[in-house]
């Protein structure tokens, strides 16, 4: 098969056969999520891009930190550095932590 598409017409063709249906959108879409998935390889052209970063999980326990980090990045645009952000942290972000998982007793013991 020389083209994605082609692939996906005897994909879709050959769940026919097999009592199954799936339109051509829904083989796109399985094959997107398979490969955001990493669950096959990529083909190599794909290969140049660099893997997703792992997900940071503080933004799950604590929202308010996204919102906190965008509101000081559009105030500080084009003046970052490596101090101000730092400053950023430890003065209004960390301490923003504490106090939330203070509120819903988290790490308590």
């Amino acid at each position: 098969v020389k083209t994605f598409g082609k692939c996906v017409e005897l994909t879709t063709t050959e769940m026919k056969e097999l009592g199954l249906v799936a339109s051509f959108k829904k083989v796109c879409d399985w094959n997107a999520d398979f490969r955001s998935d990493q669950v096959f390889s990529h083909p190599p052209r794909l290969l140049k891009t660099p893997p997703k970063p792992p997900h940071l999980q503080l933004l799950d326990h604590f929202p308010c930190l996204r919102d906190m980090f965008t509101e000081f990045a559009l105030t500080h645009k084009g003046i970052w550095t490596c101090n101000t952000i730092r400053t950023e942290v430890v003065s209004r972000m960390l301490p923003e932590c504490k106090r939330q998982s203070e509120l819903k007793e988290c790490f308590n013991d």
